[in-house]
């Protein structure tokens, strides 16, 4: 198998550390049925959806019981109203 613990990464996550280099190393398509595009970028563990409204980023963050958190946040070009209720920012 292709993964690799990022030196930085593996203080902060711990064993969440451990992690997939490529999208294709996790047999995963860099390009989804619909037209949407996926780009991994392995330093940080960030997954990022291009659609044609925008992207949505997908940020990891390790819990306590050793599960992964992901949050996910409006990326370049996509509008707060294209984004799942659960990423949108809270209203002011």
């Amino acid at each position: 198998m292709n993964f690799w613990i990022h030196p930085d990464a593996e203080a902060e996550l711990g064993d969440a550390a451990v992690y997939y280099a490529t999208l294709a190393a996790a047999s995963q398509p860099e390009r989804l049925p619909g037209g949407s595009s996926l780009k991994l970028d392995p330093d940080r563990m960030v997954l990022t959806v291009s659609t044609g409204q925008g992207d949505m980023v997908f940020i990891p963050k390790a819990m306590p019981d050793g599960r992964i958190n992901w949050t996910c946040v409006q990326g370049e070009g996509m509008k707060p109203t294209h984004l799942p209720p659960s990423c949108r920012p809270p209203n002011p």
